[in-house]
Parts: C-alpha cells; structure tokens; sequence
C-alpha cells in the first residue's frame, strides 16, 4: 500500500438498516474488506489418531474492528471529479450515493481540502446539516460549515470521528498523516482539489430543486449557528479555571481564563443575589478587570498576549495557547536554556516595571513555553500584577516568594523588586542548586519558614560560589538574590549584565576563562522537585465541581469544566485519546504521550545526565557556543513588540 498516496478511509458505521454499508459498497471509492478473500475457509472435522497435531493459527496482530467492514479509500492518485472533492448525496451523480431518504440532500457533504490543505468534512448547504464527533465531542449540526479531520496535530489525535447525518447514515472516518509542508504534498492537494470534470461536470449546477419529498428542517432538525470547539480543562486553583479550545474549522488555538464554578454560578443569578453577595461580585469583577487592563499594555514577545476581554455574563480572559506547558514540567533544560529563560523573562520584567506592574508570582508554573526550536519563554497569569504604588498584600508562590514579602508589619510595603528576587530563585532551580524546600518547610515553624528560607537560599549559593566561583553565580549572588530589596538590580540592569556573560564564554579569552565563567555541574541539570499544583499564598477560594448553569456547549463564552477533570496542562497534553492501531492506521506516526509531541517544534532532544567528573572541557566550548547562538535572536535591549 502506497501510504504517501492515501489520504483517508470512511467506514460505515452499523445500523439495523444497513443504510451506510450500502453506501459505501456501491460507491466506485469502494475497496474489499482486507480480511475476507470472498471464499469460505475448509473445516475438517475429526482426524487420525496417527497424524500429528498442527501448531494453532498465529493470530493476526494487525486484526482490529475495521477488519471486516467495507470501505472506501481516498486517495491522491484518483482525482475527483469536481473540484468539491469527494461527494456524498441522494444524487445519482454523487461519487458515495446516499440512501433515498427524504430528509437527505442532493449533494450533502463532501471530503476536501481547505486553504490550508488541510483535508476537511464539508457541508454542501444541506438541509438538516451535518454532525462530526471527535471522541463523541464537538456535538452539534451545522449548514455550510467545515470540520479538520486530517492535517492537523489536533485532528490526528483524536481517537474516533464520526461523521453524522441521520441516526441510520453514519460514517467513520481515518484520516493518515502527511508532512503537510512538503513541496509533494502540496502539489498533490493542488491536483486533488482541480478535479478532473469539465465546466459541465458533476456540480455545475448546486442549484437543482430539491427532489419533491424533500422538505426543509424545522424544529430540533434546525441545523445550529456559530462557530464548534473542543474543550479541555487545563488549569484550576484559587483565582479561577483556564480552559483550552480548538476551533474545528479554523484549526485555531486558545485558551479562556473565568472565575471558578462557584463565582459563575453566583454571577449568573445576577439580581437575585444578598447584597453582600453583590459586593463581592463586583470586588472580584474589578479585579479581572484590572488583569485585563494590565496585559493591555504589556505587548512583548515574552508575555502571553490577550486576544479579548468578556465582561458579561462573568468575566473572562482570551488568551493565546501556548503549546509547551509550564516550565516546570519541561525535563532536561541545559545551561544555554536557562539562560535564555533568564533573558527572556527580565526583557518582559524590564517592559512591565516601565509600566509600573509588578507581576509578584514568577514561578515555573507561570513561566510558559512556547517553542523549543528556538527555545522561547513566555511570562503568563496576570492575576496578581498591580501597580508598584499599591503593593503590600502578602502573595506569591512558596519558595519563590521575595524576603521582604515576608515581613510582618500592617506597614509592610514592597517594590517590584520583588520579581527579581523569585526569577533568581527560579534560576536556581533550573540549574539544580536550590535546596529542598520541603524539607525546610516541614522543619520550621511556619512564622519564621519565609525570611529563614530566603537566608538559606543566599546562604547555599554562597557557599557554592566560594566552592567553584563562575560568573554566572556571581551575577546571581549580586544583582537578584540579594536580601535587601534597595540593593537588588533592577529589571533592566540585569538584562543587560545577563547579556554580557555567554559573551565571555565565547570571547578571546574562552580557553582560559571557561572554568571561571561556565556553570560545569552538568550539561543537564534541571530535575526539579516542584509542586506543579503549587498555588498562589493568596487564592480566592476552593473551586467547585459544579458546572456552569443553563450554558450551551457550542461557543466559546460557555465553559463547562465537568467535560474535562483533568488538572495541570501538561496533565491534559499527556491524556490524549490513545489511538488504535489497526491495519487502516499502522502507517501513522501517532504522537508520543508528551505534550511536546504537539508541535513540531516541541520536540525535545534526549539528554543524558553527565557527572562533574566526566564533564569534558570539549563539551563546555560546544554548550557555550550553543548559548552565544541562541541568545543571538535577542536585542541588546528588551522587545517591546
């Protein structure tokens, strides 16, 4: 089988009435079983005593549930006949006929590409409309609409798609990856979508009437509007829940920040609430709105970037998805990685203390990946920055938290200084030098836990600088994790102090300077022992397992969290429906079960962890050169666009 050829194979799915089986067997697409020769095997029955006993039949590893069915192949090699592609209708001049039912149309739907050749279930304008489920999600009919079944990550994930168009004419559908970018690729979706008829051909006219028994969908068989996503539930904690979408048609990404269950539920009984009640609703719909208005103004290229704002029913943020999950969950971050999530996070820090915001939770959660090749970073969760002038609340995230946070005074006021001091500790982390924190934590009284662990975070890398003295530590000890907030480096100053250090190692002194300047523990050195749960010291509340009330399943504004349970986004990445190997899919390259496998450029080189001992100079200069080449696509001053 030419796999490079095969686009996709539709399977009828059962019925008592056989209705898709026929459709599919009369269609010149259709293709025999691979199992069944047409011939009924020979039975023995009995044998000698003297013959000797046959091993059993090996059973077939690649039988599955299409071995067996009928099924049409499309493929690139067999052109269409119009430029629609592959038509499924009542119409004999259809390439799959549909049965003569009468609320079926002429020419229903058809298999094609889009404009960004992706391969697509389009609807013809049909009356009652069409239905494709992915794992039974994505509900809803729709007219003159398209659905991404094929060359998308997205769509090749999904474990089953059903495409539906009465409760007795249903179709599976299995669509095979290609590499979409190829020059092959795209001159084959070229031909495919000229179709071979001429001016004349199959679908000159869309407009032939409607055959006589055919009426128009009233009622519930009114096909619905507006655009189908699938949802999944990435993050919940204290400030609220962060849903991702996927638009069927377009392919596009996002995600949706709201209030936790109980706060919607709350703000759509708007009118009937106590007074009280009203108070906080309007306390905590400030709030969102403050985020909001915060992240208008931080447009950078290391700040997740905010596409809309809804107010009403309850608030709610759009957000662009960022394929790589949090920092925390990202394994095997080399030297020249972690730099580059330094620089790149103190241009963002640079651009919001300009704006006078301090972010006040930097932490790996929050910190987002959004490529790998190149290595890019975004700063995410907004919903503790505030302006400098009113910063004296206790927040943050456990060991990142900044000294003077600490401090208990009812006068307690802080500067943004504070993000310096958690990116620091965050360096620390991604180059394994940070202490166990738990331990502290479960050893010390929680009054003292704060200032005590900012002292022994100081304390430790003073004690490995004077050990093994680097650069890279001293920049650390003096310009971020330094316990008085006036003495600490601003923004600015340590985005360009951070600049200057792969220069060295790269410069004319580099083999005498590179024992001095590099951090040598090892090539690979982030196995973090972080709680990726780990929330914010200032939540709103717990989240409910209520769903939002009255809401509808197709836009974008209803989040129904109860459709997903699951947890952290590299959670979700990581439970994508497993596919199913069977002879229709035995060429696909399914993704791997980690949510870098998404994008291509989330594909994350295996590394091995090297021992200082076995740590080779040789390997140094390739380390230190690979950190000068990547920091190469940063400026010698933050981006602010």
């Amino acid at each position: 089988m030419d796999v490079k050829d095969l686009i996709a194979r539709v399977y009828p799915v059962s019925d008592t009435h056989g209705c898709a089986k026929e459709a599919i067997t009369t269609s010149q697409y259709c293709v025999p079983p691979p199992l069944s020769d047409g011939q009924p095997k020979e039975v023995q029955c009995g044998r000698e005593d003297r013959e000797a006993t046959e091993p059993p039949e090996e059973v077939d590893a690649t039988a599955s549930e299409y071995d067996g069915r009928p099924f049409i192949e499309i493929r690139f090699s067999k052109i269409p006949r119009s430029s629609h592609g592959v038509v499924f209708g009542c119409n004999r001049k259809s390439d799959v006929v549909l049965p003569n039912l009468p609320c079926l149309s002429h020419f229903h739907f058809s298999l094609t590409f889009d404009e960004r050749r992706q391969f697509i279930v389009k609807d013809l304008g049909s009356l009652i409309g069409t239905e494709v489920t992915y794992d039974t999600k994505g509900t809803g009919t729709r007219r003159n609409f398209t659905w991404i079944i094929g060359g998308n990550e997205k769509a090749h994930q999904q474990g089953k798609i059903i495409i539906k168009i009465h409760k007795t004419v249903q179709f599976e559908i299995v669509a095979f990856e290609h590499d979409i970018d190829s020059q092959s690729y795209i001159d084959k979706v070229e031909r495919f979508c000229q179709g071979s008829a001429t001016a004349e051909g199959l679908l000159d006219g869309l407009n032939i009437p409607l055959r006589p028994d055919t009426q128009f969908a009233t009622g519930a068989h009114t096909p619905g509007e507006g655009p189908i996503y699938l949802r999944e539930m990435i993050g919940q904690g204290g400030f609220g829940v962060v849903t991702y979408y996927w638009d069927v048609s377009t392919g596009h990404e996002i995600v949706v920040k709201r209030p936790r269950d109980d706060m919607v539920r709350m703000f759509l009984r708007k009118g009937v609430n106590s007074a009280k009640t009203e108070a906080a609703l309007a306390d905590a719909r400030g709030k969102w709105r403050r985020e909001a208005n915060n992240m208008k103004n931080l447009i950078h290229p290391n700040i997740v970037r905010l596409l809309r704002v809804i107010d009403d029913p309850y608030p709610q943020l759009v957000l662009e998805y960022i394929p790589g999950g949090p920092l925390s969950q990202l394994e095997n971050i080399t030297i020249s990685e972690s730099m580059l999530v330094l620089t790149q996070c103190l241009s963002a820090l640079t651009l919001m203390h300009e704006n006078q915001l301090a972010h006040r939770d930097i932490s790996p959660n929050n910190i987002l990946v959004k490529s790998l090749e190149p290595f890019v970073v975004v700063l995410a969760d907004f919903g503790l920055s505030k302006d400098v002038a009113e910063l004296r609340s206790q927040c943050g995230t456990g060991r990142f938290i900044a000294p003077e946070i600490f401090e208990d005074s009812s006068d307690r006021r802080y500067s943004a200084a504070v993000d310096i001091w958690s990116l620091g500790v965050v360096m620390c982390e991604m180059l394994g030098i940070l202490p166990a924190y738990r331990k502290h934590r479960d050893n010390l009284p929680k009054n003292v836990l704060g200032s005590s662990w900012c002292s022994i975070v100081v304390g430790s890398l003073e004690e490995l600088y004077h050990r093994r003295p680097d650069s890279l530590k001293r920049f650390l000890l003096g310009s971020m994790l330094v316990l008085s907030p006036e003495r600490r480096c601003s923004a600015q100053g340590c985005y360009e102090r951070v600049k200057e250090l792969p220069r060295r190692i790269v410069g004319e002194e580099a083999c005498d300077r590179i024992k001095d300047v590099l951090w040598r523990e090892a090539t690979v050195i982030y196995s973090s022992d972080i709680d990726t749960n780990e929330q914010s010291t200032v939540p709103l509340g717990d989240v409910g397992d209520v769903n939002d009330d009255g809401r509808s399943t197709d836009t974008m504004i209803s989040i129904d969290p109860s459709s997903r349970d699951d947890g952290a986004r590299r959670k979700f990445a990581a439970a994508q429906p497993p596919s199913r190997q069977s002879e229709a899919r035995s060429s696909l390259k399914r993704p791997t079960t980690k949510m870098a496998s998404q994008n291509p450029k989330l594909k994350r080189r295996g590394r091995a962890s090297i021992s200082q001992s076995g740590f080779l100079d040789a390997q140094v200069d390739q380390e230190a050169a690979e950190a000068e080449a990547l920091l190469q696509i940063f400026p010698s001053s933050p981006r602010r666009s």
